[in-house]
């Protein structure tokens, strides 16, 4: 469930039902959100005894801005109450640090803190991604934060377009998301990785959530890339044979889709499905080629179909993840616990 404690859900309580519909088959269940209305007397009821993992967002930001950027959001003290509630009735909770605004990576401490004290589970970290209408669409003061020109602040650190979106390169995210990696491991706090191209060396099986660790009986799409590559060790090859064999889809995809969406509608069947899956896996649609996640590389090598091959290597990333995970003790105490 995304966002789904709304201002009308105080007067119709549809999200209330759809958890006692939940609760009565034991259904794995996900609540993303940014409010505390999780623990109102009805709902903690309810949520008690469910299968459910509550994941609270908020943007790392500057005190004196959180207000402003997070409009109509309760206090971070009150969401740290609220999870310490969920906590204390065993109810596994997630902080998603999403956005994170460049140049308020200190803010991270103050917010962990909270996270820790709450007995948190698990965090999630994303950067900001800079829309291409970001300097049209962004709110006065996140626009002014970022010089009054979101999209050329974000050029000048390096950012590059995919898609229709602007985002900071590698070399900014690196030390910051290593250190908040590590502070939220060495303090026994799982921990995810939520930028698309980091995904892969997040905790857990399931993207950047960790949510097959705190759920029970729960299946999880792993069709994709990233699940694909995380069942290989490094040095394996990746195929497209791979890809396919996992799952592929038999009806139309715009069965699942609205009439806003981007993907054409087409009546897919199954040769025109591996044509467009085909073409991802080229980076002909989409940016989600396989060598867009960070670890994987394209070799030199094509299958019988003439599609490229690609290979799982420990990244440049991953080295540094690793060597500041040792000076810190997180690889000793892991594989004491091992």
């Amino acid at each position: 469930m995304s966002d789904p404690f709304t201002k009308i859900e105080k007067e119709k309580g549809v999200t209330l039902e759809y958890l006692k519909i939940l609760k009565d088959y034991n259904y794995p269940v996900i609540v993303s959100t940014k409010s505390d209305q999780v623990i109102g007397k009805d709902y903690l009821g309810v949520i008690n005894g469910s299968n459910i993992y509550i994941r609270f967002s908020t943007t790392i930001v500057s005190p004196h801005l959180r207000e402003k950027i997070d409009r109509g959001c309760p206090p971070l003290a009150d969401i740290g109450f609220a999870a310490s509630v969920l906590a204390n009735e065993n109810i596994p909770v997630c902080f998603r640090f999403q956005p994170i605004i460049p140049g308020h990576e200190k803010s991270f401490d103050e917010v962990f803190e909270v996270a820790k004290k709450a007995n948190v589970k698990h965090i999630s970290a994303e950067y900001l991604k800079c829309p291409i209408d970001a300097n049209r669409n962004f709110g006065k003061s996140l626009a002014n934060d970022l010089g009054k020109n979101p999209i050329e602040y974000y050029k000048e650190l390096g950012a590059e377009r995919y898609g229709r979106e602007y985002m900071l390169p590698l070399r900014y995210r690196a030390p910051w998301l290593i250190e908040f990696a590590n502070k939220a491991r060495d303090n026994g706090v799982t921990f995810g990785f939520a930028d698309n191209d980091l995904l892969l060396h997040s905790d857990g099986q399931s993207c950047c959530s960790a949510s097959d660790l705190y759920l029970k009986k729960a299946s999880f799409f792993n069709a994709n890339i990233v699940a694909l590559a995380k069942s290989k060790q490094y040095g394996d090859l990746i195929y497209f044979s791979d890809y396919l064999s996992r799952w592929i889809p038999e009806s139309s995809v715009s069965t699942y889709l609205n009439s806003t969406a981007r993907l054409r509608s087409l009546n897919f069947e199954e040769s025109q499905w591996l044509q467009y899956l085909r073409e991802m896996w080229l980076g002909q649609y989409g940016v989600f080629r396989p060598d867009y996640f960070d670890g994987l590389e394209k070799t030199k090598k094509v299958d019988l179909n003439g599609l490229p091959v690609y290979v799982k290597r420990k990244s440049d990333f991953v080295n540094r993840l690793e060597t500041s995970a040792a000076s810190s003790g997180y690889l000793e105490r892991k594989v004491q616990l091992n």
